[in-house]
């Protein structure tokens, strides 16, 4: 299958994966070349002569869903790579497969409300803490954050930890037009009386799924149950506009029990890799160390 191909695909699966979408790729690859690999869309990054396929930013999957593990095999096998690395669907059958192969997978959790359909029971499943930081972030109002604010304020957030947001402003100008122009973002923020910002989620979605992709909160506001407050407002956007909340969940133990809380189950699928060249692999990871900026 060409790029060309893959986009008339998309074009004609319209409940393809939002990550899978060629739009997608376009948004998350700007400034970098994807391509078509054994029917999987790839971000393929060359360094030093060398080919490296590897996962966009902020993208859960890239893999496949279906297909044949030895074919899929051979053909990353021949396409001169250094080092292949994706996240495959959920509930695909192919990391398994693929192990035989000379692949290694690494089990990933995500943490996701599975049935939208009725938001009373939804939010009974809540434990009490979740339900009491509800209430206490209670005098926190909705509102509208514009993109450039998001991007800013997630920054200051950051910088007020003593850290650096991840991504350019390019990066997120691209993901959000893209999103925006598919319909396919929405951008939540909470405020006190006074309207200060201290809480915003940058949510992404189609019919099957909504993500809650890129959530940020100001620290001055940590003890505000702003946290709560933000996971409910966008779960009852979700209820909305898809089937399935996903909290894009997190392996590191106190995020996954902050996302358990909401009634969400988790929910496995594994990352796939191949090193074809080990000491292309550690140059790499010394490059990447060394111009450690936002991508």
């Amino acid at each position: 299958m060409t790029k060309s191909d893959y986009r008339t695909y998309c074009e004609a699966t319209p409940d393809l994966p939002l990550f899978m979408q060629a739009w997608w790729m376009d948004a998350v690859c700007v400034g970098k070349q994807w391509d078509v690999i054994a029917g999987m869309p790839c971000l393929i990054r060359k360094r030093f002569g060398m080919r490296f396929v590897l996962m966009p930013q902020e993208t859960q999957i890239a893999g496949a869903m279906s297909g044949n593990a030895a074919d899929i095999a051979a053909a990353l096998d021949n396409s001169h790579l250094a080092y292949y690395f994706q996240h495959y669907p959920i509930g695909s059958p192919l990391p398994e497969q693929l192990q035989h192969y000379g692949f290694r997978i690494r089990p990933h959790v995500t943490y996701r409300i599975e049935d939208l359909h009725d938001m009373e029971a939804v939010e009974k499943a809540f434990s009490e803490n979740k339900r009491r930081q509800i209430r206490k972030a209670a005098g926190l109002k909705t509102v509208e954050v514009t993109p450039a604010d998001f991007y800013r304020f997630h920054g200051a957030c950051m910088q007020e930890q003593g850290k650096e947001i991840a991504y350019s402003e390019a990066f997120f100008r691209s993901l959000d037009a893209a999103c925006e122009a598919h319909n396919a973002r929405h951008i939540i923020g909470l405020a006190t009386e006074s309207g200060e910002l201290c809480a915003a989620v940058f949510l992404v979605y189609d019919k099957q799924t909504c993500y809650y992709l890129i959530p940020c909160y100001s620290p001055r506001h940590k003890d505000s149950g702003a946290g709560a407050r933000l996971a409910l407002e966008a779960i009852r956007f979700a209820t909305t506009h898809s089937r399935v909340f996903d909290f894009e969940g997190s392996m590191i133990p106190g995020v996954a029990n902050h996302y358990a809380q909401f009634g969400s189950k988790p929910i496995y699928f594994y990352e796939v890799e191949k090193v074809y060249n080990p000491l292309a692999l550690r140059v790499l990871r010394v490059y990447r160390f060394l111009t450690r900026k936002k991508r």
